[in-house]
């Protein structure tokens, strides 16, 4: 299942089930040839699962290098009471599962009521600068490391920032057209300068993390 639950084959389950038996019914051992086995390793199982709320917030936080004020103590401790708020509005009450069996996984994690708080999530979180001394933001000197003079090349860039993702061509069309549109809808050219770093490159990597590919691992 963590390699790829929607096309798991005879071969590679026997496999593992071989492992298992031969090693005294261990789990460590059995986790541990998953791990380093070639199946998991392979492009099939990339982004064959979706993420969980803690992967959607603790990964965000690092693929854009996110920063936080040291704060107080209770300052620090909200910020984390702030993470676990965040998960378990999105399904997930960290620590305090619904039952013995866990979480329901994968598109167990996608409803209606779900995918608006990711949605939300990734909203606020790109949108903070520093301002909330207990939350996480991205400064724009960071955002700066990663947009480039070309829009097209902007786009590519966060979207191997966080991921890598492999999107289509319409996709990267869009996005591009995002970047060279200004708030009355009329076209502009591209110039990077810190106003668009501060507002249109949030605004690309809030579409980003939106799109299906990027709930995925």
């Amino acid at each position: 299942y963590p390699l790829s639950p929607s096309s798991q084959d005879k071969a590679t389950i026997e496999k593992f089930a071989d492992v298992y038996v031969s090693k005294d019914h261990s789990i460590r051992e059995l986790v541990r040839a998953i791990f380093s086995s070639d199946e998991f390793f392979s492009s099939r199982a990339r982004f064959g699962l979706v993420k969980n709320p803690v992967e959607l917030i603790v990964g965000s936080y690092r693929m854009l290098g996110a920063q936080y004020n040291p704060g107080t103590i209770a300052e620090r401790n909200r910020r984390d009471t702030q993470t676990f708020n965040r998960s378990r509005l999105m399904g997930m009450d960290i620590f305090n599962p619904p039952d013995v069996a866990g979480w329901d996984l994968n598109l167990g994690w996608i409803n209606t009521a779900n995918m608006l708080e990711r949605f939300n999530f990734s909203n606020a979180y790109i949108t903070s600068r520093n301002a909330d001394a207990a939350g996480a933001f991205v400064s724009n000197e960071q955002l700066k490391k990663n947009t480039k003079s070309s829009s097209k090349k902007t786009v590519k860039k966060f979207l191997s920032a966080l991921g890598p993702l492999k999107v289509s061509g319409d996709t990267i069309k869009e996005l591009k057209s995002y970047l060279e549109t200004n708030d009355q809808g009329a076209k502009v050219e591209w110039a990077a300068t810190d106003q668009d770093i501060d507002k249109k490159v949030r605004g690309l990597v809030h579409q980003i993390m939106s799109l299906p590919e990027y709930q995925s691992n």
